[in-house]
Parts: structure tokens; sequence; C-alpha cells
């Protein structure tokens, strides 16, 4: 028995996610799949491994498609510096649900 995969979105981040889904959307003719995204939350740092994370940003419905892949455009603020990459929470970096998967991470 094969599972079904589907493709389903791309993440593209960017310093100003306004200006990237415009060009996009100008570009090859996207469309804002709504809501906006505005994220932020204790389970988002978890998730993230970035202390006090707040990402904005939307969802582009590709050309040709209703109901079909999206680009996922976000920005991130704090924008996740070496500084910050040093203090990363010690969780993994996908999470199967709500709520970090806590365990420890190899040195």
């Amino acid at each position: 028995m094969s599972a079904k995969i589907q493709y389903v979105h791309t993440n593209i981040v960017a310093k100003n996610w306004k200006m990237l889904a415009d060009f996009y959307i100008k570009s090859f003719e996207c469309r804002i799949k709504p809501p906006e995204r505005d994220l932020s939350g204790e389970w988002l740092d978890a998730l993230t491994g970035i202390k006090n994370v707040h990402i904005k940003g939307v969802h582009l419905e590709l050309p040709g498609y209703k109901n079909g892949p999206t680009l996922e455009i976000f920005s991130y603020d704090p924008v996740c510096s070496s500084k910050c990459e040093n203090e990363r929470y010690q969780y993994p970096r996908a999470s199967p649900g709500p709520g970090p998967m806590k365990r420890p991470i190899p040195q």
C-alpha cells in the first residue's frame, strides 16, 4: 500500500513580506488566500525556537489552482541573527501538534 503524498505549500521568509507578496501577485498573478497571518505566543516560540517571536504574512494561491498549493510568505520579528541562534530553545524544529516536544539536543 502506498501513501498519498500531496504538495501543499512552500514557505518563504522575507524581510518585508508585503513587498515580496506584491511581487508574486503582479508578476505571476497569484491571489491572496485570506486571512493574513499574525502569529505569536508561547506555542510559536516553542515551535520556532525563537523567544518572543512574532510572525506576519500571507498565503498566496498559485495561478491555475483553486484550493491548491500556496506560497506562504512570512516575516519574523525579531529577525533571527547569529546571536538569536545561540539563544535557541532546546526543542526540535518541528512538532506534530500544539506545544513543544521537549527533548535534549546533542551538543
